[in-house]
């Protein structure tokens, strides 16, 4: 069974599949063939289409296009519906009804750009082989980021954790995860070094719009790589204690969620976040520390 789901936008590459039981499909009504273009009829934006490489079903969200002409390479014809003036015009069309979705009609009735079979041929091979150079690129950067990464980690919890001084004599921290840490050092609970502030908790009847003069609730989706992003904002109109209010130098930290992998997000608020609140998922640290406390954070909650 392939979906639009299973493939990976703007590429053509077809990511995973799944079975029809897996599915819960009960029909061959979308079975297609070796050969035949799918092409995702919602949210054309996202530019999915694939080749089948088996006999296949699809599911309701695609439109199978049996390639019949001899004169058409159905490698070519894939290309040409992933091309940005195939996209645009595709988007345009389907911006005519609620839901982004492409018109089976519309698609049948587009005008394509056919050259000689020879040509297509040409062109087809021009491109799997420098779009498979550049997905090779691509992937020993993506190696490349993830090993910085790997050393910004592993420099931060260094820095916080043994200090700067590698000849510093050393003694037992007494804390597990610590273990050895400079002499000179004291460990200390963060309830002595400053307050955990719970954030805001408001009802549904409390969010309006951006231009409706609310405040700001910074949530999980608001912390992005140690920084705050103010998009995906929810505004609300309540009474907001002054202590729920962002102060310069406070580290927001995501402290509940329903994903394991939002757990420990945090970032420090800057001049364009002051003043603003934060929702009941989230937890602000205040103290005199945070600057140095922000780093200890990023490597004790990730």
């Amino acid at each position: 069974m392939i979906a639009p789901n299973h493939i990976e936008s703007g590429t053509g590459r077809i990511l995973f599949t799944e079975t029809a039981d897996q599915q819960g499909a009960i029909s061959g009504k979308y079975l297609v063939k070796p050969g035949d273009l799918i092409y995702s009829k919602i949210r054309p934006a996202l530019n999915k289409a694939c080749i089948a490489a088996g006999d296949w079903l699809c599911s309701a969200d695609m439109y199978p296009v049996k390639v019949t002409a001899s004169d058409l390479c159905a490698r070519y014809l894939l290309y040409f519906v992933l091309s940005e003036p195939f996209v645009r015009m595709m988007v345009d069309e389907s911006m005519r009804v609620a839901m982004p979705k492409v018109n089976r009609e519309k698609l049948a009735s587009c005008p394509l750009l056919i050259p000689e079979s020879s040509e297509q041929d040409a062109i087809a091979a021009f491109l799997d082989r420098e779009t498979a150079r550049i997905d090779e690129l691509v992937a020993k950067k993506e190696r490349l980021i993830e090993l910085l990464q790997e050393k910004r980690t592993a420099l931060i919890t260094r820095a916080v954790t043994k200090g700067l001084d590698p000849h510093v004599p050393m003694k037992d921290s007494g804390v597990e995860w610590l273990r050895k840490i400079p002499a000179h050092w004291e460990v200390k609970r963060l309830r002595h070094l400053g307050e955990a502030i719970i954030g805001l908790t408001y009802e549904p009847a409390d969010v309006v719009g951006p231009d409706d003069q609310g405040v700001l609730v910074l949530r999980a989706s608001n912390v992005s790589h140690g920084q705050i992003v103010l998009e995906d904002n929810v505004f609300v109109t309540c009474v907001i204690p002054d202590r729920l209010r962002t102060k310069l130098g406070d580290i927001l930290i995501c402290s509940r969620s329903g994903s394991r992998a939002l757990i420990g997000k945090c970032a420090k608020i800057d001049g364009a976040a002051v003043g603003l609140t934060f929702g009941t998922f989230m937890t602000v640290f205040r103290s005199g520390y945070n600057d140095y406390l922000f780093w200890v954070f990023c490597v004790s909650c990730g």
